[in-house]
């Protein structure tokens, strides 16, 4: 063979490994320092991280596919349109306390839920990540954490003229300015986002031009992570993955499974030392010579540890799994809950309803955004306010529901996780942390009812932050491919109830407070005939998308999977990076905590945090 042709086989063969890969067979041949098991805002985030370094190896494994070009990921205002597609592992709750079994999208992608959520891009209160560390976990607290999720985003801020009609005026240096997550307020303001600030202000919940500055407190317009330049959702792959795809370092493998890690049990504490997947139907085996980091997402990494031989000892037995550490996986689920009311609004009135209704006006928009021009579909979700318990309800209401809940504490004081109930009561006093979330959205998007043809919507949408009630998150078979158990256990605790059903009377409020109160017609959703506001918020919640817990960062005996260094108790190099190590609620949406907590860990393996 002529030299030529030598040095071109030479380049093919290293640029094969540069490149998405779906032949198992290739990949399982390879050899990897690390191995990074799910490509989502956490496993992206990790993987181009480590693999920034030439003289290691990173192998990514990814269930789904890519989504490279797809409108329905990339365009910001078909944000929900993927869901329930070939992207969304569409999951679902099992039906409890007469709560109907809910869908659970979650993001099977190559980006994971970041291409499947709304693109809100927001952070919780400094309170709510201190208590991370007061809980056991040092090191994890407001100041590294904001710095973290600074480092992952690149802001550009708003004209003055988008300021003016947001009547949102950020503080720069609140947010990142050389990070891959591009962070702007996309180059479209609906006339709900613009009629926002100035009705919560009419209800006495003041404006916060700096959620992301450490207080959520407040009716603010919070960035999404859109890519001004293009207008498209920046997500964990345009961000984190296209970009590298080209390092040799750096391998990833679509449409394959990970059934099980693998161990070295001789030593003291286990050694992991690749993983089992499934791609095409074949089982392979990749090993990692360094460590194997579960990024598969709070459903998925509980579900790989327990099919692993690490769980509770009652779990595994059921299927005939063989316990190699006893540990909570699974427990401590938490998740944000939220209910929904729809109105009509003015005839006249451009919402992104009329996409739905006028398909001239939908073709010239679309059209419009693929060639930069302005349009519709340059939007997101902005419009987010956060209040306290006495804000939502007032003084004496919120006494009451403080003792209530310090009741309930005191009725789980021999529980593992009466420490975090403990720390989630004393956040319900506190004046800077957000019981519920407010939401104004630009045409129907309730979780029941349909919109009418010709007609155009506002939605409003309340989301509890902090629930006292806990679920678990448990395989239902040895059998990987088999959908594991997901008891939300919504509303086990009254509480709860009560600050739902507080939220969606709320929600009925803005709609005819300030500048809605115009333009805001009939509702919708609710139909006018249902009083049970109760009974309402209990039968039609959806979750919010940011289940946390089910690995917690916790010492081991207080309920912890993952030590500080997010190593599973009783390992020597498995660590878990991802939304399941969050072990309290917080006030936020957790697309930037995530990535935060990835930036984090990325640091704390290379030795650097």
């Amino acid at each position: 063979m002529a030299l030529g042709a030598l040095v071109a086989l030479a380049l093919f063969v290293s640029r094969s490994y540069a490149v998405t890969l779906t032949d198992g067979a290739a990949f399982a041949a390879d050899t990897f320092d690390y191995i990074v098991v799910g490509s989502g805002s956490a496993g992206l985030t990790v993987a181009a991280r480590l693999s920034e370094d030439p003289s290691v190896k990173v192998g990514l494994i990814e269930a789904g596919t890519t989504a490279l070009g797809d409108d329905i990921v990339d365009v910001p205002g078909m944000f929900g349109a993927d869901l329930g597609t070939t992207y969304d592992w569409a999951y679902t709750t099992e039906e409890q306390n007469g709560v109907p079994s809910r869908p659970w999208p979650r993001g099977k992608v190559v980006g994971g839920s970041s291409a499947l959520n709304f693109l809100v891009w927001d952070r919780a209160s400094k309170a709510d990540y201190d208590v991370i560390e007061k809980l056991g976990n040092p090191g994890w607290n407001w100041d590294k954490l904001f710095n973290y999720m600074k480092k992952a985003e690149s802001w550009t801020g708003p004209t003055s003229d988008e300021q003016s009609s947001l009547q949102a005026s950020p503080d720069p240096s609140n947010i990142g300015s050389s990070g891959p997550i591009s962070v702007s307020f996309g180059n479209y303001i609906s006339k709900a986002a613009k009629s926002w600030i100035p009705a919560l202000e009419a209800l006495g919940i003041a404006r916060n031009d700096n959620p992301l500055g450490g207080n959520v407190i407040g009716a603010n317009q919070s960035p999404s992570d859109i890519n001004p330049a293009n207008s498209t959702r920046s997500y964990a792959a345009p961000a984190y993955y296209y970009p590298n795809e080209a390092r040799e370092n750096l391998v990833l493998l679509t449409g394959a499974q990970v059934t099980r890690v693998n161990f070295d049990a001789s030593g003291d504490a286990l050694t992991a030392t690749g993983v089992t997947f499934v791609n095409g139907g074949s089982p392979y085996n990749a090993t990692a010579s360094k460590e194997v980091i579960l990024s598969a997402g709070t459903v998925n990494t509980p579900q790989i540890l327990e099919l692993s031989g690490i769980g509770k000892a009652d779990v595994l037995s059921a299927f005939g799994i063989s316990q190699l550490l006893e540990l909570p996986v699974g427990e401590n689920l938490q998740e944000h809950t939220y209910t929904s009311v729809a109105f009509e609004v003015a005839n006249g009135t451009t919402t992104l309803d009329t996409l739905r209704n006028d398909p001239s006006f939908q073709e010239e928009q679309l059209a419009n955004w693929k060639s930069g021009a302005p349009s519709i579909y340059d939007q997101a979700v902005p419009s987010l306010g956060y209040v306290t318990l006495q804000q939502l309800v007032g003084d004496s209401n919120a006494s009451s529901l403080i003792a209530k809940a310090q009741g309930y504490a005191l009725s789980q004081i021999g529980s593992v996780y009466y420490p975090i109930l403990q720390a989630q009561v004393a956040l319900l006093a506190d004046d800077t942390v957000g019981q519920m979330e407010l939401i104004a959205i630009d045409g129907f998007f309730a979780t029941n009812g349909a919109p009418e043809e010709g007609k155009e919507y506002i939605t409003f949408l309340a989301a509890n932050q902090h629930a006292l009630s806990r679920g678990s998150i448990h395989i239902a078979s040895a059998n990987a491919t088999d959908y594991p158990k997901i008891n939300a256990n919504y509303f086990d605790v009254d509480f709860d109830l009560d600050l739902q059903t507080a939220g969606t009377e709320k929600l009925l409020e803005i709609a005819k407070s300030g500048p809605y109160g115009e333009y805001v017609g009939a509702r919708a959703v609710p139909s006018p005939d249902v009083a049970d506001l109760r009974d309402y918020s209990k039968t039609t919640l959806s979750t919010e998308y940011h289940p946390i817990g089910t690995a917690s960062l916790l010492p081991k005996d207080k309920g912890g999977v993952v030590d500080p260094q997010l190593k599973v108790y009783g390992t020597s190099n498995l660590r878990v990076i991802d939304a399941s190590v969050i072990p309290i609620h917080i006030s936020a949406h957790i697309q930037s905590t995530v990535v935060g907590i990835a930036e984090y860990g990325a640091d704390i393996i290379k030795g650097v945090a």
